[in-house]
């Protein structure tokens, strides 16, 4: 092999190499398929990642993600409208996805507790809340029973 062809390779595979780091330092965080995407080079849609709700006729609605960690009352002005509305962890597939959060909005606030749901293998753990974010109960299902039921008193 020549000296030109032996640098012309270590020129593609430095290429190569400084292309490969933004990808993995965009792509830090990620789990599963998401994380396959984003290494394959597929992009996700402009804007600040978001959490899409659905109501009660699986019409979607798309909040920030910013605006959910804050509170479900500031879920429930954004969306503006009155019912139950859920999120999924799939990324809003409702046919393959597990209940994330679910929230009942009237007049734009938290109607009573809201839910979010944590699953495991046969488990599912889920936490409510008030409408001020406090975790109000726990309740412990295994294969879809309930076993235990924690009220958290407040503090």
């Amino acid at each position: 092999m020549s000296v030109r062809g032996c640098l012309c390779g270590l020129f593609g595979l430095s290429l190569f190499l400084v292309a490969a780091a933004p990808a993995e330092t965009r792509c830090s965080g990620l789990q599963g398929s998401a994380l396959q995407r984003c290494l394959q080079g597929e992009s996700r849609k402009g804007g600040p990642p978001a959490i899409i709700f659905f109501d009660a006729q699986e019409k979607a609605i798309t909040i920030e993600k910013a605006v959910a960690n804050r509170s479900m009352t500031e879920v429930c002005r954004t969306i503006g409208k009155d019912g139950v509305f859920t999120a999924y962890r799939s990324g809003g597939d409702l046919r393959q996805g597990k209940k994330w959060k679910e929230v009942e909005c009237r007049g734009g606030r938290v109607e009573g507790l809201w839910r979010e749901y944590i699953p495991s293998d046969d488990t599912l753990t889920v936490l409510i809340y008030d409408a001020d974010n406090r975790a109000v109960k726990q309740e412990f299902y295994l294969n879809g029973r309930l076993i235990r039921e924690i009220t958290i008193a407040p503090r």
